[in-house]
């Protein structure tokens, strides 16, 4: 127990150290993304990578997502620590997340992942069917308002619309 609190003193460090486990799982073999896919497709497989991490331990997972969003202070921490793992997540699919553009892009991505997120804590099947259902509908969502967003070109479409 000494060990590990000298690791995890805290909740939230525990939390942040989660966090980085997660975004090594997520982002370990980008290889393995198809360079040929768009970039929609490319932040599902990342999304999804994530949750089966999560999904490995759900219990768990459960109950430290609970737990953070009981605790302003270690949510707030999550919260700056999400964005930079959002910010990462956009770069392995091949989405700039820099500029303004680039915050837009996180903050989109971060309504995505909280909407999968919830499906996710709600799904009990072990293919996360429902998970996926709901990540897919929420990314075709911030599809077509970046189509329609005010801040980009009307030329642009597909990956560079993202």
């Amino acid at each position: 127990l000494g060990e590990a609190l000298s690791l995890v003193p805290t909740k939230a460090h525990f939390v942040l150290r989660l966090l980085d486990r997660l975004d090594a799982l997520t982002t370990d073999d980008v290889r393995n993304l198809e360079g040929d896919s768009s970039a929609r497709d490319r932040l599902f497989e990342i999304l999804m990578r994530r949750f089966d991490a999560l999904n490995e331990h759900r219990d768990g997972a459960r109950s430290v997502i609970t737990g953070v969003m009981r605790d302003p202070w270690a949510a707030s921490l999550v919260v700056y620590r999400l964005h930079c793992s959002l910010s990462v997540m956009l770069t392995v699919a091949g989405v700039s997340p820099d500029g303004f553009r680039g915050a837009l892009r996180i903050k989109g991505l971060a309504a995505v992942g909280a909407y999968a997120l919830r499906a996710w804590i709600k799904d009990d099947s072990s293919d996360l069917a429902k998970t996926m259902a709901a990540l897919d509908r929420a990314l075709a969502q911030a599809e077509r308002l970046a189509r329609f967003s005010l801040f980009g070109s009307r030329e642009q479409t597909g990956d560079a619309a993202i």
